[in-house]
């Protein structure tokens, strides 16, 4: 099925409308439009198949964290199971400013949140990507001229730059950080043609949080791990927290308080054989019971 991706182009920029402001976009991917075909009985008239109920996909958009001052409440919203439907438009710009494009979404609520991968020796900027349901998709009036509702001067939120930790374990040699996801599974009502979301929106999970550690800290690690081998599979339940920092590392743009089950996973990663100076490393994982998200200034 091809997919319907706008990208930022040269020629103009992408926007998300919502609540009356503009908040840039690095990537969207429209919802798919389709409709359901219903069979006929045989000899009816009009054919053996029609066209059904609409089935509206989802909406895909990436942005950076300091663009989207919604994010902490999306994050919320999912985790508690919250259904606060949005009316958004995705609105497509000229290099003037004046919008070639409008999409209006209605009835929107966001189903899935994915945060990406935090390294030390990485270079990427620190973006995420929303997935939305919406109810209802029409086109907007196009061709007025647009102001974005956030500054483009905020500063970039990188990958590399993040501070991390975990209870008491020493976290100074965590060299990565996995990237992890919030998601939920709503559930849905039929009322004649229409299918719409129900009210309860489900419970939201977040996959586990992975850590990659080496060095100094990474005795300390093990000898975490092989403890908790040696007591039985019995949670302890620890505090954890992830910051992405500006470029000095003082400044904190963004924060994730997690509430952590315990250990759910230790893996030893491979050495090899006759490299002196191989530092010993492993990734160490954790269920998720709860987390919640503060970005500065918010």
């Amino acid at each position: 099925m091809p997919k319907k991706a706008l990208a930022t182009a040269q020629a103009g920029a992408i926007y998300l409308e919502l609540g009356g402001q503009l908040f840039p976009l690095v990537t969207c991917t429209l919802p798919d439009i389709a409709w359901e075909i219903v069979e006929q009985p045989s000899g009816a008239a009009g054919g053996l198949v029609r066209p059904g109920a609409l089935k509206l996909g989802d909406l895909a958009i990436g942005f950076a964290p300091g663009q989207m001052p919604a994010l902490a409440g999306w994050v919320d919203e999912i985790m508690v199971g919250k259904v606060m439907r949005l009316d958004m438009s995705v609105v497509r710009t000229d290099m003037n400013g004046k919008s070639r494009e409008r999409i209006e979404l209605k009835g929107c609520f966001p189903v899935e949140l994915r945060f990406p991968q935090c390294d030390a020796a990485g270079k990427n900027a620190y973006l995420v990507e929303a997935i939305f349901r919406p109810e209802s998709i029409a086109g907007g009036p196009a061709g007025e001229s647009v102001k974005p509702g956030v500054s483009g001067k905020q500063k970039k939120m990188l990958a590399s730059n993040f501070v991390v930790s975990v209870g008491d374990l020493p976290t100074g040699r965590v060299v990565r950080v996995a990237a992890f996801t919030l998601r939920r599974n709503p559930g849905s009502e039929v009322a004649g043609e229409l299918r719409r979301p129900s009210i309860a929106g489900g419970l939201g999970r977040c996959s586990p949080l992975s850590l990659v550690v080496g060095g100094a800290d990474y005795q300390a690690w093990r000898d975490f791990a092989l403890q908790q081998v040696a007591r039985g599979p019995v949670g302890k339940q620890m505090e954890g927290r992830l910051e992405l920092r500006d470029t000095s590392l003082k400044k904190v743009l963004a924060s994730f308080d997690f509430r952590l089950a315990g250990l759910s996973g230790f893996r030893f990663e491979p050495i090899a054989q006759g490299i002196e100076a191989a530092m010993e490393t492993a990734t160490a994982s954790f269920s998720v019971d709860a987390v919640a998200l503060k970005l500065a200034g918010g």
